[in-house]
């Protein structure tokens, strides 16, 4: 699994994605309302989230293993 999306009953975990940010022009504040664990990024809503920044990421996310 590259990227996964669990339901939480406190959040959503979003995996695969902490590291693509780390490498990316864009910062956890940018994504939108969110927090990032050790591998994850944590979720309330997702309508909170600046989803071309969550797609680019994802891309990201995909590239890097390709390479």
């Amino acid at each position: 699994m590259v990227v996964g999306f669990s339901p939480r009953k406190a959040a959503i975990s979003i995996y695969g994605l902490a590291q693509a940010l780390s490498k990316s022009k864009y910062s956890l504040a940018q994504l939108g309302a969110s927090s990032m664990g050790k591998g994850c990024i944590y979720v309330k809503r997702l309508d909170s989230l600046d989803f071309t920044i969550l797609e680019s990421l994802t891309k990201s996310a995909f590239t890097s293993i390709e390479n």
